[in-house]
């Protein structure tokens, strides 16, 4: 995938759904590399002084957890070249295919199967992993292969009649689509149960999970599929009963039209040569009853307009004098989606209160010291970046970033203060700050979601912790146009793990040599990137949902978009959310010659979405609330439809604000939504039904495909994720100012637990397969080798 070194730039791509290995490698570091004396210590609750003083290891135990480190990195770089990289990489794909144009040629034939959308939206790269894309996308994908390959290819724009344009639907549709999940080399399988052994706990548990990674991903839980079946037929019924027909199967002649915009390849070995029309979409033993003419061709690269885009913005309104003005805090950030797809993006307000050691072990005082907040976007300054305070006042990044910053915004609140008296309004105030997600699909529509991380008009906030916490909050969202392939995300992790071995190796020095000062260069540091890594279980359990019987096709049609946010670690609890802002897909199915919606099957689809997404966040002790939870009324109750058309009969509801103004919202858009029929006026959560295609999501009162969670912290100050990489600075900045050295210690294992186990602890006792079956063992080893480190913390 194409990326720049422009500081608005897309990173590398990310890691997917094999972030259990990752979990793999970070308890075994944690195992390997901290005093065995130290934790056990921890666990007699012993004081910290005796800690140090009477526990000293030896040169002997450092000797042998130095190389069973250095054993552990092997392991996981061999591991990394016994990936199946033909999966994702087409220079790999091309080495297996031995460059041979009828190879080639016959792979996209029959192993990319045709899936109807408009213009590009994969790439080559996204539909090469997940084996299927329209004309466009597999026509990219063939022709890149081919002149890679050494051959001259380009592709060709023209049109199809109907019963062409039919033609493919008919070979698509013709049969259920196969799962591509990859699987697990036996090399593979050994060399992680080497890593078990390493770990020098023995569990048989892990050894089957070890062996279940040669089934395809799915998620085993039988009560979440009982669960996700009633709320479907719920969901089914009651819009069938108010709006008869809706589950049954609709003609779609539109999609149709839709793909008589056609794209194929053109080829030859040498310039002398007569080019050689291969149509990608039509199997090996299928073709058109007549020759395409060409109208255009497509050479170097795909023109953006008939891309798929995603465009990013932050904004905040200020109110002054009862105006309210909106201001933007960056320049808008657009790509391709298919440049986008599996990469992590974050944003967060950097509070310039947030610096040193001493900051970082006291982030609630921090916090309630911060003056100005830098706009951060994948770890920079983004283009156009502006700082703003807390009365919603934009400034220079440069001023901002001297002494004379202080100054500035004294003057600022003067000024508020001053010509608050010059009318009636409110004096100088920050009202509210928003994001925006803009998807810009191939015909020029734009569809805009806004994500609010503040807003005074709901709520009345005060508090200045309260307002700076949900101002420093961290957001990370990835795009998905498709299925990823499994062993794409394993390599992405197992880079990532590699990146921290400097780092790691000094962390666990300084654990056995308290007096010796880590030397961790700003590289070394800025090496590591602590993204969050849900997303890479997310996106293939949103794909694993069970099918209908029948010949059905479910597929993403534009791009999807999840968002997970968490806030500082201020206490013993740290909310975190993840946001499934955008899960549209497509459902086909062939009835009688003729292509259907499946209306009941995007019911499905959204209610397992719905049911997954918490997923990701189940912790020990977690407090959660998502749409489920907030429906569990309605099997009893009943439920309550309202269609777009009877939208001003919540009013009569007695709802307040937020929730009123939530609801307006999807109504507007042409959702239904289905309330608990019990206490409306107490409603948290929704779902939001399409009338015409079924496509369906759980809504909470934020207005967000949200769930929540309350996660608890092991200790207080515990820096989490995004405050990892500083609260590591904090640290390793030299001894921890009115701490002992066990502190220091106990601050980097438990931060580097957290950090590289992601946060996600616990949450996939019911996932089997090459992407997840490790993460049951793995959440609790993390956080039972957590927990070991909390009376070397102190309270």
């Amino acid at each position: 995938m194409p990326s720049t070194s422009t500081a608005n730039s897309i990173p590398e791509p990310g890691i997917k759904s094999r972030m259990l290995r990752f979990f793999l490698g970070s308890i075994i570091f944690i195992q390997i590399t901290f005093p065995p004396t130290l934790m056990a210590q921890s666990q007699g609750g012993e004081t910290e002084s005796s800690t140090v003083s009477t526990s000293i290891p030896t040169l002997k135990e450092y000797i042998v957890a130095k190389a069973k480190l250095a054993r552990m990195f092997g392991l996981l770089k061999q591991a990394r070249l016994q990936l199946n990289r033909s999966t994702f990489d087409p220079d790999i794909l091309l080495d297996s295919l031995d460059y041979d144009a009828k190879n080639i040629i016959n792979f996209v034939k029959n192993d990319v199967r045709f899936e109807q959308y408009l213009g590009l939206l994969r790439g080559p790269v996204g539909t090469l992993m997940g084996h299927a894309g329209n004309a466009l996308d597999q026509s990219v994908l063939l022709a890149k292969l081919l002149n890679d390959a050494g051959f001259e290819a380009r592709i060709a724009e023209g049109s199809l009649t109907l019963n062409q344009a039919n033609l493919l639907f008919q070979t698509s549709l013709s049969s259920v689509q196969e799962n591509i999940s990859g699987t697990a080399s036996p090399e593979l399988l050994e060399t992680m149960r080497e890593l078990n052994r390493l770990s020098g706990k023995p569990n048989s548990d892990l050894t089957a999970s070890i062996d279940s990674l040669g089934e395809p991903f799915q998620i085993n839980s039988s009560n979440l599929h009982a669960q996700v079946r009633a709320s479907s037929d719920l969901i089914k019924s009651g819009m069938e009963a108010i709006l008869p027909g809706f589950s049954t199967p609709k003609v779609q002649p539109e999609i149709i039209k839709e793909a008589q915009n056609y794209y194929w390849v053109q080829y030859r070995e040498l310039s002398s040569h007569t080019w050689k029309d291969i149509h990608a979409v039509l199997p090996e033993a299928v073709s058109f009853d007549s020759p395409i003419k060409a109208m255009g061709y497509l050479s170097g690269s795909v023109p953006e307009e008939i891309q798929h885009l995603v465009r990013f913005e932050a904004k905040i309104e200020q109110s002054l004098n009862g105006k309210r003005v909106v201001h933007d805090l960056m320049q808008p950030w657009q790509r391709p989606a298919a440049n986008m797809m599996g990469i992590p993006l974050t944003y967060t307000n950097h509070p310039n209160s947030l610096n040193s050691k001493k900051d970082y072990l006291d982030v609630r005082g921090a916090l309630l010291r911060a003056q100005l907040y830098y706009p951060t976007f994948n770890g920079s300054l983004p283009s156009g970046g502006k700082a703003f305070d807390d009365k919603g006042q934009l400034i220079d990044p440069d001023a901002a970033s001297n002494q004379a910053a202080g100054v500035f915004k004294n003057v600022g609140d003067a000024f508020g203060k001053a010509t608050s008296t010059l009318g009636s309004g409110p004096p100088m105030k920050l009202t509210r700050h928003w994001l925006v997600f803009t998807f810009i699909s191939p015909d020029g529509r734009e569809n805009s979601i806004e994500r609010t991380i503040f807003d005074a008009r709901i709520k009345d906030d005060t508090d200045p912790l309260d307002l700076a916490v949900k101002l420093s909050q961290e957001h990370t969202f990835m795009v998905s146009t498709g299925n990823m392939s499994e062993d794409f995300a394993l390599e992405q992790i197992l880079q990532r793990i590699e990146s921290s071995e400097i780092m790691l190796s000094a962390i666990m020095e300084r654990s056995y040599f308290l007096q010796k000062p880590i030397e961790l260069s700003q590289q070394d540091l800025k090496s590591v990137k602590p993204q969050w890594w849900g997303h890479y279980l997310l996106f293939p359990s949103f794909a694993s949902e069970e099918k209908m019987e029948g010949k059905n096709s479910l597929y993403v049609s534009s791009p999807q978009l999840v968002m997970y946010s968490e806030y500082p670690p201020i206490g013993k609890g740290q909310k975190r959310t993840i946001d499934i802002v955008r899960n549209e897909r497509r459902a086909l199915q062939l009835k009688n010659g003729k292509v259907h919606n499946a209306p009941t099957e995007m019911v499905i689809a959204g209610v397992w979405d719905t049911a997954v997404e918490g997923l990701a966040l189940t912790d020990k002790g977690r407090k959660s609330l998502n749409t489920f939870i907030s429906m569990e009324g309605a099997q009893k109750d009943g439920i309550k439809i309202i269609l777009p058309k009877d939208a001003k009969t919540i009013e009569n509801l007695g709802l307040n604000t937020q929730v009123l103004e939530n609801l307006h919202n999807d109504l507007e858009n042409g959702y239904a939504v289905i309330l608990s029929a019990s206490s409306p006026e107490t409603i948290s959560g929704w779902w939001r039904v399409d009338p015409a295609t079924g496509e369906t999501l759980g809504i909470l009162y934020t207005g967000q495909g949200s769930e929540f969670t309350e996660a608890l912290s092991l200790i207080s100050g515990t820096i989490s994720f995004g405050f990892w990489l500083n609260g590591l600075a904090g640290c390793v900045g030299g001894a921890v100012s009115g701490g002992s050295e066990a502190q220091f210690s106990c601050c980097v294992a438990v931060n580097s637990a957290f950090w590289i186990g992601g946060g996600v602890v616990g949450a996939y006792a019911g996932v089997t397969g090459l992407i997840s079956s490790l993460g049951a063992f793995a959440g609790d080893m993390v956080y039972n080798m957590a927990t070991a480190q909390i009376n070397l913390c102190g309270s």
